[in-house]
């Protein structure tokens, strides 16, 4: 409320007795209401066209507060708010201060800033980065020139950053990276940027590489022997066998060149886990199929079109009636899609949809009478 003279009227309804009566009476509210806008300007201690710039006016004066902030620079608005950062270019500045009080007061005031040329430097901004020789991926960074009056701002290029003058930094991957650097001297005014390409290289424990081979015994077809390969000396190694349908069943092996015996027909996942001498570590899987266990083959069944985009089919000669289980395996061993339907005496075509699986090799189980066929397609 501001100073003046009011007319209050107050109102009573009674609904009961159906009446209703006010009274009328005038209130003259009389008090001192005063407001005094002010602000500072605080330039930023990296970047000195920056400047802090934050309300400090007063009001008092009954419930008097101040709602209404505007900022104008050089006679254009910049903003409403009580505190805000702006970067001023090269020149002089009028920067002015607008406030409204909720009992009507307003007030205003302007400072004039001069920005000079703070790109003139007698001096350029550089760094060195050196790698630790025990660990590659930690850096150590050192400005030029580096004195009592500078500010700096380092950016790694991997998400981090760091204002100390003489950071030590570890990458967590070995890769290139653009490292930034930004001088400011306090003292002149005056800023300088560089740039910088790092290539980070890993220890031997990041650049290990694991792989396998495989060869079946001549004389028992289901029967494999298992070599682990690797650009490091390998010190242990552990295999792990899993067969991707019923029973799903798992061997571990963790023998040098393992031979091992399958003893069901069908699809598994061979993967090998190595550790390296220099303790670096590598996961290598393989898909393979068993198709002949003492005499007894499985059977498969083609899958069309192959490579197939969004739909594999399938066609099934069946003696009489009977239902079909379709199940969809990824080379990780895991059903990405399975139903069933009734089979009818007769030619089947199954049509299964594919546009949803990611690209890559498929394996298929079809289950009907008791009976178990196979197919692979591949996913374009």
């Amino acid at each position: 409320m501001i100073p003046g003279t009011y007319v209050i009227t107050h109102r009573v309804i009674d609904s009961v007795n159906n009446c209703d009566d006010s009274v009328h009476q005038t209130v003259t509210v009389n008090f001192q209401v005063s407001c005094a806008a002010a602000f500072t300007a605080t330039r930023d201690s990296l970047q000195p066209n920056r400047y802090h710039f934050n309300s400090t006016s007063v009001a008092s004066g009954g419930a008097s507060s101040i709602f209404y902030h505007n900022w104008t620079l050089n006679g254009s608005h910049i903003s409403f708010n009580p505190s805000f950062e702006y970067v001023l270019p090269i020149g002089q500045h009028t920067i002015c201060l607008d406030i409204s009080t909720t009992a009507g007061c307003t007030s205003s005031i302007c400072q004039t800033i001069n920005i000079t040329d703070i790109n003139t430097c007698a001096w350029s901004a550089s760094f060195t980065a050196t790698a630790s020789p025990s660990n590659p991926k930690q850096v150590s960074f050192v400005p030029t020139p580096s004195l009592s009056s500078m500010k700096f701002q380092w950016n790694f290029g991997d998400g981090y950053s760091s204002s100390q003058n003489n950071p030590v930094h570890t990458y967590s991957q070995p890769g290139t990276y653009n490292a930034k650097l930004v001088i400011a001297d306090t003292v002149n005014g005056c800023i300088d940027t560089v740039m910088q390409q790092l290539l980070i290289n890993g220890s031997p424990a990041d650049s290990c590489t694991a792989s396998f081979t495989y060869t079946v015994n001549p004389s028992q077809s289901n029967q494999l022997t298992f070599t682990a390969s690797s650009n490091q000396t390998i010190i242990s190694q552990t295999w792990r066998i899993d067969q991707w349908t019923n029973p799903y069943d798992s061997v571990f092996l963790t023998a040098a060149t393992p031979t091992y015996t399958f003893t069901d027909t069908g699809y598994y996942q061979v993967c090998l886990y190595i550790t390296t001498n220099t303790g670096c570590t590598r996961l290598s899987c393989q898909g393979i199929r068993i198709n002949n266990v003492d005499g007894r083959f499985a059977g498969t069944i083609p899958s069309y079109p192959n490579p197939a985009s969004h739909t594999v089919s399938l066609r099934l000669n069946l003696m009489q009636e009977t239902r079909i289980g379709i199940t969809v395996y990824n080379l990780s061993g895991h059903a990405v899609y399975g139903t069933q339907k009734q089979g009818a005496a007769g030619t089947n075509n199954i049509n299964i949809p594919v546009q949803q699986l990611e690209p890559g090799q498929y394996f298929i189980d079809i289950y009907y009478g008791g009976k178990r066929k196979r197919s692979i397609f591949q996913k374009m």
